[in-house]
């Protein structure tokens, strides 16, 4: 698994398949072009025993708005990395359904993912980023 956190940085802001063989074919599943605006995808196919991710950089004063629905349990959570560590601020084991508000307290590149277990899944998901106000300087 450290391979495929090292990895995730190869493909910074791209939708990335990890997993045992994901991890020796990274390069070929990272396929798509960086999350800037609102995005939606429909069946993404999880096999049994693989996860698969969705990252987006975020700023502080950034929200990341995000639902999806999967056809089998999954764990799903929004996580960074920082060196070989893991950090994942939300986490939710077992769902069908989730949405939410993600609020970073940090600037990180953050990924949701999504693990499955014996039967695979289908995932449908929707996350919209949201840019916070631009910082102003105020003249002295």
């Amino acid at each position: 698994m450290m391979a495929a956190c090292a990895a995730h940085r190869a493909c910074r802001h791209e939708a990335c398949r990890v997993g045992i063989l994901g991890a020796l074919l990274f390069i070929a599943a990272c396929a798509s072009a960086p999350v800037v605006g609102p995005k939606t995808v429909t069946a993404w196919r999880i096999p049994n025993f693989e996860s698969v991710q969705e990252c987006v950089h975020l700023d502080v004063g950034d929200r990341l708005d995000y639902d999806f629905t999967s056809t089998e349990r999954v764990d799903f959570s929004i996580r960074y990395y920082e060196g070989n560590a893991s950090i994942a601020p939300i986490v939710r084991e077992k769902v069908v359904t989730e949405s939410g508000r993600f609020v970073p307290i940090t600037a990180q590149d953050y990924c949701l993912v999504w693990e499955t277990g014996l039967n695979g899944a289908l995932i449908n998901y929707r996350i919209v980023p949201r840019r916070g106000p631009a910082s102003t300087v105020v003249p002295r």
